[in-house]
């Protein structure tokens, strides 16, 4: 008997007396216990224990025998029995099995992908406002243009709440309080086919090319770039909680130095910054900073770095337990590297699992979004700049992504979102 665990249900495949797969059955949960959605087949009259194995290598359930009774079927203390309408069996126990307990980041989505903003150069140069999703289990065709930002943007940063899609600050040539850069926040609902987003505040000042990082109520907005000479580079971290409707986010802290063009990556407790461009040798840089959601003061620490140094790597994905960082600029050109790290790294460098490809050549200022189980890099500058959504899963350790679709616009500099 082969059991998988999900949450919420348990699967497992019956074998037959040869040993072959004889139909596949589901332990799921309902508010008054847990249901079966099959028959037990066994091969004794009632009364009689057949020995049978009920765990997986990696269940966590206990080897035990059913005994085969004229109404149930018992295993332990626990029992199986028939509903009284006669529509499934209703389980009196509990399924001795350990599940993942480690929460999922808030930096994950199930439905799908969003891409907005960025820079096109055909047919009219500069900032875009087109709003792109595409679903997660896209495995060809085009993104569908759902709405526009308040404003054209680019060299924004994406957060995602549960429901609704934020891109924030960047740089705008028409209109800018200070010519070139803003610091607003719009917001757009994941349920959105037509339409604008809304202004909902802004951030402390204005900047561009800053990372992003969320955590179940709250996003945060990482170092970046704004005018002013030998302090353009920023080391601020910015707090905005996602109900936020007017006002201006929370300066709650610092990175360990100050640098643009980073990306961010988030566990389910603390936010991360990998990478990005620094002074005073205006280089690229490999650091890795880990901040926790509850900092109100003081500076993030530095717990390792990157295999080498980049900046405008994709905008950030992470898994449950390892962040990402995919493509970038390096000191010399465009990169195609993914590299994995762990949450619980505190010293030593990430590892180069994969690249972007086939054909993705160099890519860097994508926009990256995660679901549960794979990462996504959408659009970038390949250059000049690419349509091309790639796909890598979590589990990745070498290899190539996989091309599963196209942004129905080239642009690069690109904020991404996740539903």
């Amino acid at each position: 008997m082969t059991i998988r665990l999900y949450e919420g249900r348990m699967e497992f495949d019956y074998d037959s007396s040869d040993g072959t797969v004889k139909t596949t059955h589901t332990v799921y949960v309902e508010s008054d216990g847990l249901y079966f959605d099959g028959k037990i087949y066994g091969t004794g009259s009632p009364g009689v224990i057949i020995s049978s194995p009920v765990s997986s290598d990696s269940s966590g359930l206990e080897t035990g025998d059913f005994e085969f009774q004229s109404d149930q079927i018992a295993f332990g203390t626990n029992t199986l029995y028939a509903k009284a309408d006669g529509s499934g069996v209703i389980f009196s126990g509990t399924i001795g099995a350990t599940l993942d307990s480690t929460p999922a980041p808030a930096a994950q989505g199930t439905v799908a992908g969003f891409a907005s903003g960025g820079f096109q150069n055909f047919p009219t140069p500069g900032p875009v406002v087109d709003i792109e999703k595409y679903p997660f289990s896209i495995s060809s065709g085009t993104a569908t243009d759902v709405g526009d930002l308040n404003e054209p943007r680019t060299g924004s940063t994406g957060l995602s709440s549960t429901t609704d899609g934020f891109a924030i600050a960047g740089t705008n040539p028409a209109g800018a309080a200070v010519p070139g850069y803003i610091s607003t926040i719009d917001k757009f609902p994941f349920g959105i086919s037509a339409g604008t987003a809304t202004n909902v505040g802004n951030l402390t000042d204005v900047k561009s090319f800053a990372s992003s990082q969320l955590s179940s109520a709250n996003g945060f907005v990482s170092g970046g770039f704004t005018p002013g000479g030998s302090s353009s580079y920023l080391s601020i971290i910015e707090k905005l909680p996602f109900s936020i409707s007017s006002g201006t986010a929370a300066d709650i802290g610092d990175l360990s130095s100050s640098r643009t063009s980073t990306s961010g990556q988030n566990s389910s407790v603390d936010g991360y910054t990998s990478g990005g461009y620094e002074p005073p040798s205006v280089a690229p840089t490999s650091t890795i900073d880990k901040f926790p959601f509850g900092i109100s003061s003081g500076t993030a620490i530095n717990v390792g770095d990157l295999s080498e140094a980049k900046y405008q790597t994709t905008t950030g994905q992470s898994s449950k337990t390892d962040g990402f960082t995919t493509g970038g600029v390096g000191p010399v050109s465009p990169l195609t590297t993914i590299e994995k790290y762990p949450f619980s790294i505190s010293s030593g460098t990430a590892t180069d699992v994969g690249d972007l490809g086939p054909g993705a050549d160099q890519r860097s200022a994508a926009a990256g979004s995660s679901s549960t189980t794979d990462a996504f890099t959408a659009g970038g500058l390949a250059p000049p700049y690419a349509t091309d959504i790639y796909k890598f899963p979590f589990s990745i350790s070498s290899g190539t992504s996989t091309n599963v679709g196209d942004l129905s616009i080239p642009r690069g500099n690109i904020s991404g979102q996740q539903d």
